[in-house]
């Protein structure tokens, strides 16, 4: 029986199941140009009411990876050890790619250029290598955002092209993106 998404520690962070009291905090962070511009799938401006619908959502995520398989996904809310919500961190299937899982993360523009991201990546890889067992792991970023390149290379991806995607928030506009991968069994020969 799937239960609720383990909670995962840091040294500065705790990413734990959304509730319910992370809407307003949501629609605060994901109601900036700056944050939602950067995401495929978030428009702007964000309403309250498009904050209550995702973190619902989101509060049934569970540790069951069927379901993300399945083409859905889980997401972690990222807080501070204050308890404090900074942004979000999960995994998206991987359309038409079998064994291969997409990795996400947002977080709200005060908390940028703190390490936070990275921090509550490698905790999310090492529960999907080490724990949930998923052989691959992809990402994208919007061109224009090399702050999540960065991200991502000290996670141990390595870039893998350019790319487009689809953002809502810029009128669904394709943008340039840049692709990246990483496999398990290339951590698995190194530390996280």
């Amino acid at each position: 029986m799937p239960t609720t998404l383990p909670t995962l520690t840091t040294d500065r962070l705790v990413l734990r199941t959304f509730t319910l009291q992370d809407v307003k905090p949501v629609h605060t962070l994901l109601n900036n140009w700056n944050v939602a511009s950067m995401l495929s799938r978030a428009p702007y401006p964000y309403t309250l009411e498009m904050a209550q619908k995702w973190v619902t959502e989101r509060t049934q995520d569970t540790d069951d990876l069927n379901r993300v398989w399945d083409d859905g996904d889980l997401s972690y809310a990222v807080t501070l050890k204050s308890g404090e919500l900074i942004g979000t961190a999960g995994l998206i299937c991987s359309n038409n790619e079998p064994d291969t899982l997409m990795i996400g993360y947002w977080y709200g523009q005060a908390y940028w250029n703190r390490g936070y991201a990275t921090e509550a990546a490698k905790a999310l890889i090492r529960q999907a290598f080490d724990v949930w067992q998923v052989p691959v792991l992809k990402a994208t970023h919007a061109k224009d955002n090399p702050a999540s390149g960065y991200v991502l290379a000290k996670c141990g991806f390595c870039y893998t092209g350019d790319n487009v995607m689809t953002a809502l928030a810029r009128d669904e506009e394709e943008i340039a993106t840049k692709d990246y991968l990483l496999k398990r069994e290339a951590v698995c020969r190194q530390a996280v």
